[in-house]
């Protein structure tokens, strides 16, 4: 019975997510509000969670997610059976019980980063971040001279800075010399910021 309750939203979910009609399903229906309140609680399972993940993709790709930002459009993207496979992998499961368990704190929502962000949402070039996370990285993307193979991490001339995220948003740890001493430093706030659920580059350390 619940396999077929998760099959029956999970439909309506595409539906929805794919702007397909529903009849005689709309806000006049009296079971709107209901139906609704189900699928809401659909996206809070780790299912309905990936469902929600590759749909805002599509809608990335397609430019129908009503944000003012053409560099997503067009780019190439895997298929939803595709998707699932890879996501539920053992790196997004740890993620996903960090963001539970924190009661589902915004800044660790697991979220899904391009790599390389002009190859698109294809297998290989994808990888599971937190929201502060990304969002770091996208700020240390828009800065020249950027790349760092560490979290928080961004390369400015010779010198490397380091964020920590903390409450969502970017803590400016510091300016350092070597990347790997940014970095270090950088997880040392990301532990005092977010405790146990902190994601660091140097875990043996701890």
């Amino acid at each position: 019975m619940l396999i077929l309750v998760e099959l029956i939203l999970g439909n309506i979910y595409h539906m929805l997510m794919d702007n397909k009609e529903l009849k005689p399903w709309n806000k006049g229906h009296p079971s709107y509000a209901k139906t609704l309140n189900q699928i809401k609680k659909y996206e809070h399972s780790k299912k309905g969670f990936l469902r929600k993940r590759y749909w805002n993709m599509v809608r990335r790709v397609k430019g129908t997610d009503g944000v003012r930002r053409t560099s997503n459009i067009g780019l190439p993207i895997c298929t939803m059976k595709e998707f699932l496979e890879w996501a539920n992998n053992p790196e997004f499961t740890r993620l996903w019980y960090s963001f539970v368990e924190s009661g589902r704190l915004r800044s660790l929502t697991p979220t899904v980063d391009k790599i390389v962000p002009s190859l698109g949402y294809v297998i290989g070039n994808m990888q599971w971040l937190t929201m502060s996370e990304n969002s770091i990285k996208g700020g240390a993307n828009r800065r020249p001279n950027k790349q760092s193979i560490y979290i928080g991490v961004y390369k400015v001339g010779n010198s490397f800075i380091a964020h920590a995220s903390k409450k969502g948003k970017p803590y400016y740890v510091g300016c350092f010399k070597s990347e790997e001493e940014a970095a270090k430093a950088r997880d040392r706030w990301a532990k005092v910021f977010q405790g146990k659920h902190a994601r660091l580059n140097f875990p043996d350390n701890t």
